[in-house]
């Protein structure tokens, strides 16, 4: 008897085999796996299962998501170039227990592929630890040793281990004797200070502070054997003086600061991962002048509601030429002492906001554990049931990524809602938007295919990402009319929220305003529900 199937890596490259864990009673068993590339099945074959723990070698697969099915149990797998192609973050933020082999298996469960080591630094100008046990800037205890142990770790997992590094924070043992001139100051004349314990220095090009900490992420990826580093800022400020009285414009100064980290960590690595926290999408019209591989944004209000972050990763993928996006949304209903269920709700639905939109949401580090805000040392957790869901969503977003992540045009405010005619959900209240009490519409337009979202908050009270979320209830047989004028070759809708299987239905032409309306229909939509049209041209 099964009894859990996943693969032995968060993803794979070109070169790898995929090894398929069986989890199952101790009996010898033939079985059928299949794999599926989309509609497609690539791999089919009876296996014979020997022993509680099987691994059953698949072979090399090309690039793309995977579906893999044996018996009623469904796993996935991706294969990459590499992995800034689909940054799948994650963290871990705890330093001193050596147990910690569940919580890299469980974040390779859910496809995390790189994972920020937040706060694991002596301090903040002064990165690698002297001494084996260390007491950070910030009061937590520190092993250096558990640092190296889960660095190791998640390679093993083919995940990539990313310090965390802030562009211009300083302790005061940095800048309070022989630095002072490096501070960065406001306009009138006092250091720019966060938190009373770090002072911001200013790390325009050719200060001394660009390259000393440059340098020191230079020495987390030799000495500690991190694979990048990301580039924190505090959100604040927007301008500066330095101590010349000269004005620093931060929004120009970061993207030279990003390029030079880059050219200096390249060659140290295969492939050095770097990115640059843009919070609130600040400054994201300066991204196209770095060479960041994908854009990594905080967001924080008065980006509240699920159309702000529809909105942001709009933006980010416009200025950015359609690099792949993640933000950070911390789920703040979890700090609350409302209904547990109600706090995972709302992580699904920010999940299915962020993955409809084709952008990757941080939430997900340690064992159960969920970021609730921007110190993750403070992770909340989550139930082991949620975990159930949670891997469904990670996976369905692994095996669909070409349906999801790959560049096509939102044509949502054009077709449906409104004015709007050539989308229609019949029976149902819509939104282009987001808004509560609607099914929420996202359509996007590729020359293979077309992909129409549909987000459950009709029993929702509130439209915001960050707030607990309404018990809803599921709709079933949904019929939606569609003017297209391609030829279609099928038809198929899938969701999370079931197996996730992509399922080929029946559909027909009606008469419309504007000609002839494609015709389906959807038959549950729980939270979130795709529809994934092939053109018979692709």
């Amino acid at each position: 008897m099964i009894k859990d199937i996943y693969v032995d890596k968060s993803q794979y490259y070109l070169d790898d085999s995929v090894i398929l864990i069986v989890e199952k009673t101790n009996s010898n068993i033939k079985i059928d796996v299949t794999v599926n590339h989309l509609e497609h099945q690539v791999f089919n074959k009876e296996i014979l299962l020997r022993g509680e723990i099987a691994r059953v070698d698949l072979g090399k697969f090309p690039l793309g998501g995977y579906q893999v099915k044996m018996g009623d149990f469904l796993s996935a797998f991706d294969v990459v170039n590499t992995s800034s192609e689909s940054p799948r973050y994650g963290f871990l933020s705890e330093f001193t227990s050596k147990d910690f082999d569940k919580n890299i298996a469980q974040m390779s469960k859910l496809h995390l592929n790189l994972i920020q080591f937040y706060d694991w630094m002596y301090c903040h100008h002064d990165l690698i630890p002297n001494k084996n046990i260390f007491i950070d800037p910030m009061g937590a205890t520190i092993d250096k040793s558990v640092v190296e142990g889960k660095i190791k770790s998640v390679q093993e997992y083919n995940m990539k281990a990313i310090a965390y590094g802030a562009i211009y924070g300083a302790e005061k043992d940095y800048f309070k004797h022989n630095n002072k001139d490096e501070l960065m100051h406001f306009n009138n004349d006092d250091p720019i200070l966060f938190i009373d314990i770090i002072a911001m220095m200013d790390f325009s090009s050719n200060t001394n502070w660009r390259k000393h900490i440059i340098n020191e992420f230079g020495k987390a990826i030799e000495i500690m054997n991190f694979d990048g580093i990301h580039l924190d800022q505090y959100g604040f400020p927007k301008y500066s003086q330095s101590k010349k009285n000269d004005l620093i414009d931060l929004a120009k100064e970061i993207p030279s600061f990003i390029n030079d980290t880059i050219d200096y960590t390249g060659g140290m690595k295969d492939e050095v991962i770097i990115d640059f926290n843009y919070v609130n999408n600040w400054p994201i019209d300066t991204i196209s002048d770095s060479k960041q591989e994908f854009s990594y944004i905080e967001v924080w209000s008065p980006n509240d509601t699920y159309n702000d972050l529809s909105r942001i990763i709009t933006e980010a993928k416009l200025y950015s030429n359609n690099r792949p996006v993640v933000l950070a949304a911390y789920i703040h209903a979890f700090q609350g002492e409302t209904d547990m269920k109600n706090k995972e709700l709302s992580a699904l639905y920010t999940m299915a906001c962020v993955y409809s939109q084709g952008a990757y949401p941080l939430l997900f580090g340690e064992y159960n554990g969920i970021l609730s805000n921007p110190y993750y040392v403070d992770y909340s957790k989550y139930t082991d049931e949620f975990f159930i869901k949670v891997r469904k969503y990670q996976d369905f977003i692994v095996k669909y990524k070409e349906l999801l992540f790959k560049k096509q045009r939102d044509i949502t405010y054009t077709f449906a809602n409104g004015i709007n005619e050539e989308l229609v959900v019949k029976g149902y209240n819509t939104s282009s938007d987001f808004k509560n009490n609607t099914v929420a519409l996202k359509i996007f337009e590729n020359p293979e295919f077309r992909t129409i979202h549909l987000i459950n908050l009709l029993e929702q009270q509130n439209s915001n990402w960050n707030e607990e979320k309404d018990d809803n209830k599921a709709h079933n047989n949904i019929e939606i009319q569609y003017l297209i004028y391609e030829e279609i070759e099928a038809i198929y809708i899938m969701t999370p929220d079931q197996t996730g299987e992509l399922i080929e239905i029946d559909y027909k032409y009606v008469d419309h305003q504007q000609g002839k309306a494609v015709s389906f229909i959807v038959k549950n939509l729980d939270i979130w529900t795709m529809v994934y049209i092939k053109l018979a041209h692709s």
